[in-house]
């Protein structure tokens, strides 16, 4: 390591083993730092050499610090890691921050903490972190622009204030906890710079005035009951918003009869969207079986900016026609990615030139279809889409003559795509057949 190097990226293990040669520190065979003597003027002075070109820090396994003598650091004003811009933690054991506060600079722009899928082995946020922590964090670095925390368990409900202190915020994650308070969806609608938010099983019964924040917002994501999820999007004012992405939660008994409407209503006002995905779960995350029924889906009609778009997956599917489909297509003119899961009847394969007739730039395509092909409905005008790579098609394929027609058919609308097909295909054996015979087709076609 180079401390000359102002673009290296030092991480606490590596600090760490600054003091591990001198033998002041060791290592456990738990990944746990503890210390064999107390740290000399020696060791820091050597410590200290590095710090300043510290760009980011990455927490495993921390050793808790000792207070720095006084003329090592020069001043309460003055930081070790002078230049430090992010903070990951992400903990393999219990790590120690706490003492490690005093060292960080004001320049930090970026906390990441994830401890998520450790919970087992590590514990909780309010376990791992202190409100000692936080409160010194938003103390000293006032400037920070991205939080993410993910971590199973309760909310800390001191971090609501926490947040609020972020003047200067512009994007914020909070993921994985049991619910999020209403308390924290309002503060951080104040924030006036925030263009990016990603908020984790949203709390039931949310109440927010509609049109009354996130002023500024581009990207939205979210996981939780339409109820909630719809109170959000009604209380976004920001005409900005390119990119929203939800999974909206379901109990088992509502397949195939919910409609989320409402929040199909509000995702219409942001007509300058680009991306849009919109899922279903059960409860807590869990795969559930069925159809959802959504009457005003022509409503996204409105939304004519969009490139990308996921509805639905192969085990909610939305229930739609296929006329629905060429609908919304046909107001979807700058279309790059498509991916639907329609409930039956599928589209026609053969129907899909359709589609692509609406959308000229269309690259990938992902779908369940119907793969019956008639040859003499496919004559007469031009069906050849060069500019899409992708295809990726569910559904099954029945008889050596409906393999060879669905090649025919797909070679014809799609010759230069990269096609991939879903669990069904596979499960029958058609695909690798239809494979064979459209590489015939386009060996064929090289010669002429």
């Amino acid at each position: 390591m180079d401390p000359a190097d102002g673009k290296s990226g030092y991480g606490f293990e590596c600090l760490a083993r600054l003091w591990m040669h001198t033998g002041a520190l060791e290592k456990d065979t738990e990944g746990v730092y503890r210390y064999t003597r107390p740290l000399s003027n020696h060791d820091w002075e050597r410590f200290n050499v590095y710090a300043p070109y510290v760009i980011i820090l990455r927490a495993t396994a921390c050793p808790s610090f000792p207070s720095p003598p006084p003329d090592v650091v020069g001043s309460p004003q003055l930081s070790l890691f002078s230049n430090l811009q992010q903070l990951l933690i992400k903990p393999t054991a219990r790590v120690a921050l706490d003492s490690w506060i005093p060292l960080i600079g004001r320049s930090l722009r970026r906390i990441d903490i994830d401890i998520h899928k450790s919970l087992e082995a590590v514990g909780t946020l309010n376990e791992i972190l202190s409100r000692r922590f936080f409160d010194a964090i938003s103390m000293r670095c006032a400037d920070l622009e991205t939080i993410t925390i993910a971590s199973l368990g309760d909310f800390p409900p001191y971090l609501i204030n926490v947040v609020i202190s972020w003047h200067r915020l512009k994007n914020a994650t909070f993921w994985g906890f049991n619910s999020l308070p209403m308390e924290l969806v309002s503060s951080l609608s104040a924030l006036p710079d925030l263009d990016g938010v990603r908020l984790g099983d949203l709390a039931r019964g949310i109440d927010l005035a509609p049109l009354g924040g996130f002023n500024a917002l581009q990207r939205y994501s979210s996981m939780g009951y339409a109820e909630s999820t719809g109170k959000v999007l009604q209380h976004i004012s920001s005409s900005q918003m390119t990119a929203i992405e939800m999974t909206l939660q379901i109990k088992i008994f509502d397949v195939g009869f919910h409609d989320h409407s409402d929040v199909i209503h509000e995702i219409s006002r942001f007509t300058a969207l680009e991306a849009l995905y919109v899922g279903w779960c059960g409860e807590g995350g869990m795969r559930v079986e069925g159809f959802i029924i959504v009457p005003n889906i022509m409503e996204l009609t409105s939304l004519r900016n969009l490139r990308r778009v996921v509805i639905g997956d192969t085990s909610l599917r939305i229930k739609m026609s296929s006329g629905d489909l060429y609908s919304l297509t046909q107001a979807w003119p700058r279309l790059r990615e498509l991916t639907i899961e329609m409930s039956k009847p599928y589209p026609l394969v053969q129907s899909l030139a359709v589609l692509q007739k609406h959308c000229p730039v269309l690259e990938y395509l992902e779908m369940s279809v119907d793969s019956r092909v008639s040859r003499s409905a496919a004559g007469g005008e031009d069906r050849s889409h060069p500019s899409v790579k992708h295809v990726n098609l569910s559904e099954s394929i029945g008889g050596v003559a409906a393999v060879r027609d669905v090649a025919w058919v797909l070679d014809e609308m799609w010759p230069n795509a990269d096609f991939k097909c879903g669990n069904t295909w596979r499960r029958f054996a058609s695909w690798g057949m239809v494979e064979s015979h459209m590489k015939g087709l386009r060996i064929a076609r090289a010669r002429r």
